[in-house]
């Protein structure tokens, strides 16, 4: 049986407004650099990558609008759910007690503001390195570099978040 956690009103932090304000102009600066490139890249260009970094797969370069718009549905998902789904409502590994539900609520809702970032970074991480290989500006090794450096930034942010989570009392 669920816990009954206490149902308090949280607003997310300014630090957390303001960086999910900063993953819409990521996204809307990628969007807008993208366009203005686009026309310079090949006819065919990597659009999937394998785990040893190689292209695995090739397409036109309007392909890479999809990732775009993943990332815009990602982004905006997590920011309808920050505004429509109340914290207590959320899976919240810790026992959320009267003391210590105003800083979980807050530092949940922090997270997700954290991860609209991320996922923005994530994406234009994808663009670049793509664009970079089509253009022959980026070895296929870098390609496993950046693969590592994403993978690491998500479960780097989400760990960091949950120590903070578990030191709370």
């Amino acid at each position: 049986m669920k816990e009954e956690r206490p149902k308090i009103k949280v607003l997310p932090s300014r630090m957390a407004t303001i960086v999910e304000i900063g993953a819409w102009v990521l996204i809307l600066a990628l969007a807008i650099i993208f366009n203005a490139i686009i026309g310079q890249l090949p006819d065919k260009i990597p659009v999937h990558f394998g785990a040893d970094g190689q292209a695995d797969r090739w397409g036109s370069p309007s392909e890479l609008w999809i990732l775009i718009g993943i990332a815009i549905f990602v982004v905006g998902l997590l920011a309808v759910m920050r505004r429509l789904v109340a914290p207590y409502d959320m899976n919240i590994p810790i026992r959320v007690t009267a003391e210590n539900a105003p800083r979980v609520y807050r530092l949940t809702l922090d997270l997700l503001c954290v991860l609209q970032l991320v996922i923005a970074i994530t994406f234009s991480l994808i663009l670049f390195t793509t664009i970079q290989t089509a253009q022959a500006q980026m070895l296929d090794s870098t390609n496993q570099l950046v693969f590592i450096l994403i993978i690491s930034l998500i479960f780097g942010t989400v760990g960091f978040y949950f120590i903070k989570l578990f030191s709370i009392k």
